[in-house]
């Protein structure tokens, strides 16, 4: 009988003792590296475009990758109304929405994060909205997932770093909306 349980019990706990200690072997062995090659950069001057009215986006040297073109489309009331049907919350209000378009692939991201500049009025958010209500900017991925995106709203513009494209939603978190 102790047999059988040394036996069952080697099987059971002895593999993932052994690939716990192959994985911090190969964390301790990863973080003594060094790199001495230089970051390759990709030549791509500063750049800042407006593909729609009130979204411009903008990026230091070297942020891109490639020469990318941007181009920008508002969701419609429609679109966002479908949206917020799927993707419904009890404590926020989808107040807009776009997708923007890099020409990238799914899965592609810029080689730095770029800033994204919104600026409310023109996006159709109302003032008195922006500046009672905490906005959250959501990035909905080419899966489906979405992602808070940390911003900041200042006199009617928000600003985000992203680091690719998609659907962006702007959200209005607050209490008894009805």
């Amino acid at each position: 009988v102790v047999t059988v349980v040394c036996i069952v019990a080697g099987i059971l706990f002895l593999p993932p003792i052994i690939q716990a200690y192959r994985l911090e072997k190969y964390i301790n062995d990863a973080s003594n590296e060094t790199y001495t090659a230089d970051i390759p950069v990709s030549d791509q001057p500063a750049f800042e475009v407006t593909p729609a009215a009130g979204i411009t986006i903008s990026g230091e040297a070297n942020a891109l990758d490639k020469k990318r073109q941007f181009k920008a489309k508002m969701m419609t009331d429609q679109e966002l109304f479908d949206y917020s049907e799927t993707h419904a919350s009890d404590e926020s209000l989808h107040l807009a929405g776009f997708t923007l378009d890099a020409s990238m692939k799914p899965g592609e991201r810029f080689d730095q994060p770029v800033t994204l500049t919104l600026e409310l009025d023109k996006l159709g958010i109302p003032e008195a909205v922006f500046n009672t209500e905490k906005l959250v900017l959501l990035h909905v991925r080419e899966d489906g997932i979405e992602e808070e995106i940390p911003c900041e709203v200042n006199g009617g513009v928000m600003t985000a770093r992203i680091l690719s494209n998609n659907i962006f939603i702007i959200k209005g978190v607050s209490v008894g909306y009805a």
